[in-house]
């Protein structure tokens, strides 16, 4: 299943003829990882699975809109905040490389994925009470560590070797066992989402 889903994003890089069909691919990969950490019968995991159906339904409702990030600034899929009302009150920023990003880093690419998709649930779904941005942080964190705990158990089930970059090893070592780690199962387990 890993095998699967993996191979379909390391082939060779994408063409891209034109910018419209570009951006259209990476939405689409962005949905295929946020629907792959959806459904426990691919990723096992409870925690990460019921946060994407969370994101889900604030994508469904119009609190948060995915879009095409081409203002530079963020290099990979990011949560940004809005104060508008032209706009809903979250995006999540898509690079348009966001495809060659996944088919080069997957293990890094799906971790942004799952951090960008805690902070986008943690601000605007207010189930737990945040005292402050670096107590965010640290859940979205703690939820990105929980689906590299994720895949690596599926890539050793399906016998796989990912490849794993510092920054991602460096969010495990902090949050060795995912969202139970360091005080955050306690917030968690408050707003019922343990």
């Amino acid at each position: 299943m890993l095998k699967e889903f993996m191979a379909k994003y390391q082939k060779a890089p994408i063409p891209t003829p034109d910018l419209d069909a570009k951006e259209k691919k990476a939405l689409e990969g962005f949905f295929n990882v946020l629907n792959f950490i959806g459904r426990s019968d691919r990723l096992a995991n409870p925690p990460v699975n019921a946060l994407a159906v969370r994101v889900h339904s604030l994508f469904k409702n119009g609190m948060l809109l995915p879009v095409i990030n081409t203002l530079g600034e963020f290099p990979f899929t990011t949560f940004v905040l809005v104060n508008g009302r032209e706009l809903p009150p979250g995006l999540i920023m898509v690079p348009p490389n966001f495809l060659t990003q996944l088919s080069e880093e997957f293990v890094f690419q799906v971790g942004t994925v799952v951090y960008s998709l805690a902070q986008a649930d943690l601000s605007l779904s207010k189930s737990i009470p945040i005292t402050s941005s670096d107590q965010q942080d640290r859940i979205a964190m703690a939820y990105e560590a929980e689906s590299f705990l994720a895949l690596e158990a599926l890539a050793q089930k399906e016998r796989l070797n990912l490849i794993w970059d510092d920054v991602s090893l460096t969010v495990i070592e902090r949050y060795p066992q995912g969202v139970k780690s360091n005080g955050i199962a306690s917030l968690l387990t408050q707003a019922q989402l343990l």
